[in-house]
């Protein structure tokens, strides 16, 4: 597994499902959303009597297969109050 943590742009299906996305001048083509699951957690930092449910995340993960064979997860960083939203590769997973 490798940790990268990026940018990157997603095109996304009319049901919002995502089906390629770009990284570092690159398309992908996503074959397979293998899982996708939502994150509303606190962050790990701070008092626990000062985390409210404003600083919750808002992301959904998804597990994706590409073309190539490469397996990614990636999510959609919807911020708070839909403010901000991006998309992040977060890691490649190896392939056995």
């Amino acid at each position: 597994m490798t940790f990268i943590c990026e940018n990157i742009t997603v095109n996304c299906s009319e049901e919002g499902i995502p089906c390629e996305f770009l990284w570092q001048g690159k398309g992908y083509r996503i074959v397979k959303v293998e899982k996708c699951w939502q994150d509303y957690g606190l962050p790990p930092s701070g008092s626990p009597k000062r985390q409210t449910w404003r600083l919750r995340r808002h992301r959904n993960y998804y597990r994706i297969a590409t073309v190539e064979g490469r397996k990614f997860e990636i999510y959609l960083d919807r911020g708070s109050k839909g403010a901000r939203t991006e998309w992040v590769l977060a890691r490649e997973l190896s392939v056995l």
